[in-house]
């Protein structure tokens, strides 16, 4: 507190949550000896500004850093202005977003505290050891995005108790195990993002009761067994991956039942069978991918009756006609 440029007393209504800012900072940065990418504690000839390198990633995956104009972190400016941090009009934190600023170590579990925070982004940096379960103890977290680090271990069950969450992304990690059917128990999800990890065993069908899911991101694991027929129950999924897995049987004929489906990929697989007439329901449909199966049979004419659709990739599969 006395080394704080804000200078803040004992009674200041902000003091612990600017002390777990710090605390965050400082534990992240080794206590300065491992800053980060940019907008570190200021030096002593140096203000509250800086120039943030923001992650972008661009269409053809090639990452670039744009520059922003932002505020220091551990500066005498408020710690709702420092970057990253989005706060309420009664300045209580409410998101933290801490992207690809080269940080290393394990994730800090003081975070808790922060007992208000919604959103929560650590993605694209160098954390490792396992995703901390005290999070998902968070009666207000909406969002936990940590996808891009190296977190290894299995998806703590706790977090199946976290109902309020909208959005899990932890893609492109080492995560490891099975994913259990409590997960069907997060009902306000929107969001799920698991791929590119090493996850095994089946694709829980009770992933398929989330009546809110929009997005579901399966692919790049070790996932084997068939697609359940409760993906038919998903009426608000719009993209759906599952690609580069072990998975095998047919498409299930359920898929018909997905009025908003827009991406749907299970390509890389060793799915077998023909195409379900179904599918071709799927009006908004705008991205197929099957290639790299055992598929067979002929292709039915009415794959002309979709209309939006615009990436069509079937190759290597066992097709005649």
């Amino acid at each position: 507190i006395s080394e704080d440029p804000m200078k803040l007393n004992s009674y200041a209504g902000n003091l612990i949550q600017r002390y777990l800012l710090a605390l965050f900072y400082f534990t992240t940065t080794n206590d300065g000896e491992r800053p980060w990418r940019s907008c570190n504690k200021p030096k002593s000839d140096e203000n509250s500004t800086c120039i943030h390198e923001r992650f972008s990633r661009v269409a053809n995956d090639t990452i670039t850093y744009e520059p922003d104009d932002a505020i220091r972190w551990m500066s005498e400016e408020h710690e709702c202005n420092w970057v990253g941090n989005i706060c309420d009009d009664n300045l209580k934190l409410r998101a933290l977003h801490v992207m690809a600023q080269n940080i290393t170590g394990t994730i800090p579990e003081d975070l808790v505290n922060l007992s208000l925070l919604q959103s929560l982004r650590l993605a694209y940096n160098n954390f490792t050891g396992p995703l901390p379960i005290v999070y998902a103890s968070m009666r207000q977290l909406l969002s936990l995005e940590v996808h891009g680090n190296n977190l290894t271990g299995t998806l703590p069950s706790e977090y199946f108790s976290a109902t309020l969450l909208q959005t899990l992304n932890i893609i492109d990690n080492k995560f490891t195990g099975t994913i259990s059917n409590d997960i069907g128990k997060l009902e306000n999800l929107k969001g799920l993002h698991l791929a590119d990890n090493y996850f095994t065993g089946t694709i829980p069908s009770d992933i398929f009761k989330l009546e809110y899911l929009a997005f579901l991101q399966l692919q790049e694991n070790i996932f084997h067994g068939t697609i359940p027929t409760e993906i038919g129950n998903m009426l608000q999924l719009q993209e759906f991956r599952c690609e580069a897995n072990q998975l095998t049987g047919p498409l299930p004929s359920e898929i018909g039942l997905m009025n908003n489906l827009v991406d749907f990929r299970a390509s890389l697989n060793k799915m077998t069978g023909t195409l379900p007439n179904e599918l071709y329901t799927n009006s908004y449909l705008g991205r197929l991918e099957l290639y790299s199966n055992y598929f067979s049979g002929t292709l039915d004419p009415r794959i002309s009756q979709l209309k939006e659709l615009t990436y069509l990739y079937l190759s290597r599969n066992q097709f005649t006609g």
